[in-house]
């Protein structure tokens, strides 16, 4: 088998956009990974959200990410910081070749604030 993780972080850089994490020594990491909306796909189980304009929106994402950041050893409580936006893991695993881990990738929900920084 041919180990790709190489070629898999090369097109992450390309394709993705820079996203961010804070450790536990408060140190900001920053990689490249992509962020896509679930309302794509067709098969998705996820619970819809009301707005408050009365409409549906979805807050689910995929994420796919670097081999270099492990993200199942990640706390339970560490957010993602992508464009202004922040995310939460529900999900979290890798794909792996033999036993070499070639990304991660993760279910993630999108964490909605009001204008005073109180989750909705």
């Amino acid at each position: 088998m041919i180990d790709k993780k190489e070629i898999c972080s090369k097109y992450l850089k390309r394709v993705g956009r820079p996203i961010c994490y804070v450790d536990s020594n408060a140190k900001e990491i920053e990689f490249y990974g992509v962020i896509e909306p679930t309302w794509r796909r067709n098969k998705t189980l996820f619970d819809d959200v009301k707005t408050k304009m009365g409409r549906i929106q979805n807050n689910y994402y995929m994420y796919i990410g670097p081999c270099e950041i492990d993200i199942c050893k990640l706390p339970e409580s560490t957010m993602l910081f992508c464009d202004g936006d922040k995310y939460e893991f529900l999900k979290k695993d890798k794909l792996c070749i033999g036993n070499a881990v070639q990304f991660y990738f993760g279910v993630l929900r999108k964490i909605e604030e009001d204008e005073y920084g109180y989750f909705e």
